[in-house]
């Protein structure tokens, strides 16, 4: 994750299950529901290619206000907090889901605003869209750059009420919440629930100084 973008970035943000990927698609309304789905994606990387070409205008803390609403609209970010420490959700009393939620958050829009500061010409284009079980769809996009090979982002999307949202990102093949929920795990073993908040707040906070030196 903090990685920069033309470093092949592991990003942000939950399962994409081998059984998902493998089972088969939903021929059903496939036209209406990959265009909905394709909104959050849209809606995402176009904040990330403001981001970039403001990049040095805004710097780290114009970044992040541009992205956070974006991103907290796009992710099920709950969902998120869930899928990555797992069975120890159960453990968590009401005030810490609360608190791991707002750091899950603060996290991600701070790496999305670390890794995508500047532009050199790059564009998110969307390949295709896989309708899948369990009311999900993958998207497959790519990022562009010019002189040098494209970047693939797969995308995750589940329909949460009346909205699709996004629950993973597999940036050029390594998922985000494969790397996180192991991260996480291993700190919660050892730190307890409090001392992973800590973590990923302190993961944050490096990752801000980092971002504002640039």
């Amino acid at each position: 994750m903090t990685e920069r973008h033309h470093r092949s970035p592991r990003l942000l943000i939950a399962a994409l299950l081998a059984a998902a990927l493998l089972a088969p698609l939903y021929p059903a309304h496939a036209t209406d529901t990959s265009a909905a789905a394709t909104t959050p994606v849209a809606a995402l990387h176009g904040a990330l290619e403001s981001a970039m070409r403001e990049g040095s205008h805004l710097g780290c803390k114009g970044r992040s206000k541009l992205l956070r609403p974006v991103i907290v609209e796009a992710f099920d970010l709950p969902f998120l907090a869930r899928q990555v420490v797992r069975r120890s959700w159960d453990d968590f009393d009401a005030s810490q889901r609360m608190a791991f939620e707002r750091a899950l958050a603060d996290f991600t829009v701070a790496s999305y605003a670390a890794n995508f500061s500047a532009s050199r010409g790059e564009q998110f284009r969307t390949l295709e869209s896989l309708p899948l079980p369990r009311n999900q769809m993958k998207l497959r996009t790519e990022l562009r750059r010019p002189g040098q090979d494209s970047i693939s982002f797969d995308y995750l999307l589940h329909l949460s009420g009346t909205q699709w949202r996004i629950i993973n990102v597999v940036a050029a093949g390594v998922s985000d919440l494969a790397i996180r929920s192991a991260q996480y795990q291993s700190v919660l073993q050892a730190r307890g629930t409090d001392g992973l908040i800590a973590w990923v707040e302190q993961q944050t906070r490096a990752l801000l100084t980092d971002c504002g030196a640039r």
